[in-house]
């Protein structure tokens, strides 16, 4: 645990944010407890926060959040992993993630990023499966990744995940890529 701890404390000093760590036990029933342990970080990014949320123990999950004003008009889009069966099948052979939106300029300029493209590569070598979307409701614009934390060596996600949202934050906020 020592390790993941360090790890987190690292990036916060480093993105200047916030680290938040828990260790309990829950109860399960019948006299069983079972371990709960919780990693956050609060990364500032320009006028946003983005929100990282690793829980271990009863569930193993990693959450990426951020939050952004309505008015950025962003395009919804979605991410999701194929998984290596169906990649092996696949005409595209190269690429785990499938992207979905109907901006154009929003499919080009993931389809570039390099940080996607290194959490592709992360994907292709481990059981890595994120589910990344982002989506207008009624009072903001949600931007969010989902990813279970059972493969080796889960923390090698944590930076190009970070500069992943930073990407994404820039290019919503450049308007190029919003919906006219």
């Amino acid at each position: 645990m020592k390790f993941y701890i360090n790890k987190f404390k690292e990036i916060a000093a480093k993105e200047n944010g916030t680290f938040y760590f828990s260790d309990s036990d829950i109860g399960i029933g019948g006299g069983v407890r079972s371990p709960h342990v919780i990693l956050q970080l609060r990364i500032p990014y320009k006028d946003y926060e983005i929100f990282i949320n690793n829980k271990t123990g009863t569930s193993f999950v990693g959450t990426y959040s951020c939050t952004l004003p309505l008015a950025l008009k962003a395009p919804d889009f979605t991410i999701q992993t194929r998984n290596h069966l169906s990649t092996l099948f696949s005409r595209n052979k190269k690429n785990r993630f499938k992207i979905t939106t109907e901006q154009e300029k929003l499919n080009e300029f993931l389809k570039k990023s390099s940080s996607l493209n290194a959490l592709n590569t992360i994907a292709k070598d481990t059981i890595f499966e994120p589910y990344i979307y982002g989506k207008n409701s009624e009072t903001d614009y949600q931007f969010k990744i989902e990813y279970h934390l059972q493969f080796n060596n889960w923390t090698q996600v944590l930076e190009p995940l970070i500069t992943f949202n930073k990407e994404i934050i820039d290019a919503l906020e450049n308007r190029s890529y919003t919906l006219h």
